[in-house]
């Protein structure tokens, strides 16, 4: 499915989270929708929100949650897939909260897992447990690992596994960029992502904003 000619969407977070309350989405094909707020006070505004569409746009101020605009693939299959996306615009107000750009999901079996490849932030870059870096699409990732116990994901409060890959140099704005999702999927494998038999969820290429005030917007295709 990933070999269609036709714009997709984009999303992310460094925490899970359980979305059937106050989640949004919508279905296209093979095109998935979302934008989610953890309902604590601030001023959202989401831009764009046909699936079908690859252009998105999220305004967000005085937040004191967290908050994620993005669009992707509701069953995202990581073994064979590359994306390209255009930040058009990414900025933060001030040093308060934090925020970041990146293709981000979940996978639920053999074991739940949730992964990220950060291509820009605001305030805050993601560092977790070193495991190596890697060279993808022409620019260096350090990759990384975490364990999540007791926290809110996609099958309720659970134990799970966080996988990154987080650019040493933020992605820049206005040009066209290229994910090779599955050089960071082989990559991951080398520090126990499953290598078969794997059930995937959804992934979407995302604005996540936590207690701060800024605004994105992005086109994202395959």
């Amino acid at each position: 499915m990933y070999k269609l000619n036709k714009k997709v969407l984009a999303l992310v977070f460094a925490f899970a989270m359980c979305l059937c309350s106050v989640s949004l989405e919508a279905f296209a094909a093979t095109d998935y929708y979302q934008h989610w707020n953890d309902g604590k006070s601030g001023t959202y505004s989401y831009g764009n929100s046909s699936a079908s569409s690859g252009n998105f746009s999220m305004n967000w101020s005085t937040s004191t949650g967290n908050i994620i605009e993005g669009k992707g693939w509701r069953t995202c299959d990581l073994t064979n897939l590359t994306i390209y996306y255009n930040m058009g615009l990414y900025t933060i107000s001030g040093s308060a909260g934090c925020s970041y750009f990146s293709f981000y999901g979940w996978a639920k079996a053999p074991k739940l897992i949730e992964y990220y490849i950060v291509e820009s932030w605001q305030n805050w870059r993601p560092t977790y447990t070193s495991r190596t870096t890697i060279t993808v699409d022409g620019a260096n990732y350090d990759v990384y690992t975490n364990s999540v116990k007791n926290a809110p994901s996609i099958l309720g409060t659970s134990d799970f596994e966080q996988y990154w890959s987080v650019r040493q140099s933020k992605a820049s704005t206005g040009t066209n960029n290229t994910i090779t999702v599955k050089s960071h999927y082989n990559t991951w494998k080398n520090y126990g992502f499953p290598s078969s038999g794997v059930t995937w969820d959804y992934g979407v290429m995302a604005f996540e904003a936590y207690q701060s005030s800024g605004s994105g917007n992005a086109t994202v295709w395959n």
